[in-house]
């Protein structure tokens, strides 16, 4: 009976941290995405201004 419990519990901690993992993952990956974007766009900002004056 302990013996189940505890598997139980570690196959739960597993998933667990499997999980926290891929949100890390996925917020890291969001920011970097945001951060190119903003360079991007920042870029083509300057670009613009640059034509215009």
């Amino acid at each position: 009976m302990d013996k189940l419990f505890k598997t139980k519990l570690t196959l739960r901690s597993l998933k667990f941290s499997k999980f926290m993992s891929m949100m890390k993952f996925n917020f890291f990956i969001s920011n970097l995405y945001r951060y190119e974007m903003a360079k991007i766009q920042w870029r083509i900002h300057s670009l613009h201004d640059f034509r215009c004056c």
